[in-house]
């Protein structure tokens, strides 16, 4: 259990079967960033994933930030989930750091659960967690959805004539 890196959105499972851990799991999954881009996130990704159930965190420009820090805390504790995937946008924003202030205050109901932050969400990760969620473990799961990501991004040589 601990804290992978960051990133808001929220998944709320209706129940996965892990034959790893003997039967359902309940996993919940969060994407938090600034502006609206949580959202679009999931109207982008409909078009790629029938089935989906995230739930956007989102920072507009104009929020105050005590008002922010409230939804971040009732989204994060709503229900009983065994685990919990946050995606934020940047590692230090406030996303990132209201979702970190909430498990920190929160300890007792996050001690119990295996849960991630994981920063830098983008399109492949998402898409991945989509794919690999009702496939894989949590750790594994964590684990390819890193690597898929990291592996997304890719530097094509410049041609000059």
């Amino acid at each position: 259990m601990g804290v992978v890196g960051m990133v808001l959105a929220l998944r709320r499972g209706e129940g996965i079967e892990f034959p790893e851990k003997g039967g359902m799991v309940l996993r919940k999954a969060i994407i938090a960033t600034h502006g609206r881009i949580a959202e679009e996130f999931i109207e982008t990704l409909k078009m790629f994933v029938s089935e989906m159930d995230f739930t956007s965190i989102c920072f507009p420009s104009g929020m105050s930030i005590d008002l922010f820090g409230e939804e971040v805390e009732k989204i994060l504790l709503d229900g009983d989930p065994e685990e919990i995937i946050i995606f934020v946008d940047i590692f230090g924003g406030s996303p990132c750091n209201k979702v970190l202030e909430t498990i920190k205050k929160n300890q007792g109901y996050f001690m119990d659960r295996e849960y991630a932050v994981i920063s830098g969400v983008n399109l492949p990760m998402l898409l991945e967690y989509s794919f690999a969620n009702d496939k894989a473990g949590f750790q594994s799961m964590l684990g390819v959805v890193i690597e898929k990501s990291a592996e997304s991004i890719k530097t094509f040589p410049v041609i000059k004539k």
